[in-house]
């Protein structure tokens, strides 16, 4: 009976403690991967005028930032911008916002966003209010007429 019993404690207690280990392990884990998950922040740093992407590169490679490329058509319009774009990791985003801002060649330095045309609402008061009874006019004055005819 004794045996049993203290069989019974240790195994108890050895669960706990292979349990408490595996919990701790996989939440470091799911942590890592949350911060290896984190997509890539992407910038547009623009120069003054006279300046070039290459009096920022050395604070631009000391920040661990990547230059991007662009290609066709986007390579045309940010040579015309005089400006570039820079992959930096999500983390140090911040840093490296900040760092450029305080470059003396640098303009401007602006996340690269993906802009949709859900993103804006229109400026119409009228819109804003709810006073829009074009929809409904629209909807009840529908005329169809009677040539229409589909074949099957």
């Amino acid at each position: 009976m004794r045996l049993s019993r203290r069989r019974i404690i240790v195994a108890t207690a050895s669960t706990a403690v292979v349990a408490t280990m595996t919990s701790a392990s996989t939440f470091a884990l799911a942590d890592d991967v949350a911060v290896a998950a984190a997509p890539p922040v992407h910038l547009i740093v623009g120069y003054k005028q006279g300046a070039g992407s290459a009096a920022a590169a050395p604070a631009l490679s000391a920040a661990g930032a990547r230059i991007t490329t662009a290609t066709g058509r986007g390579r045309q319009a940010m040579a015309a911008l005089n400006a570039q774009t820079v992959q930096v990791s999500s983390s140090s985003s911040a840093g490296v916002i900040a760092a450029l801002k305080q470059d003396p060649n640098v303009a401007y330095v602006e996340v690269d966003r993906v802009a949709k045309a859900t993103d804006l609402a229109p400026n119409d008061p009228q819109y804003v209010a709810g006073n829009q009874p074009e929809p409904a006019d629209v909807a009840g004055n529908v005329r169809t007429t009677s040539k229409l005819s589909y074949h099957r």
